[in-house]
């Protein structure tokens, strides 16, 4: 069985993004793709807290998260960019002090 990685589908109403998300997990899955719910996540981006209820189509509801990394970069559900500069200061550290470990 082949997987889908890293898609991100956005829209304003949580009807439609229902429908949305129901329509990629049909298509993907006619090509031989699978959509795992346990791996699948929702965010809302705003800025105050929203819950969000997106299913699969077993009825499974998607975990909501408050960030996630999304092709290199941390994404926040409050728009900041504080949790991406954090993760890109951390990885360049871990990879300096690789470097001078190979030195030393």
């Amino acid at each position: 069985m082949l997987y889908a990685d890293d898609l991100v589908l956005l829209d304003i109403s949580s009807t439609n993004l229902q429908k949305r998300f129901e329509e990629w997990q049909e298509g993907l899955e006619s090509e031989g793709l699978k959509v795992s719910a346990d791996k699948t996540e929702t965010m809302v981006c705003a800025r105050t807290a929203e819950t969000l209820r997106i299913t699969d189509k077993t009825v499974k509801a998607l975990k909501q998260v408050e960030n996630f990394r999304y092709l290199g970069s941390v994404i926040h559900a409050e728009g900041g960019t504080e949790e991406d500069i954090k993760a890109r200061i951390a990885a360049a550290l871990k990879k300096m002090e690789r470097v001078i470990r190979s030195v030393v």
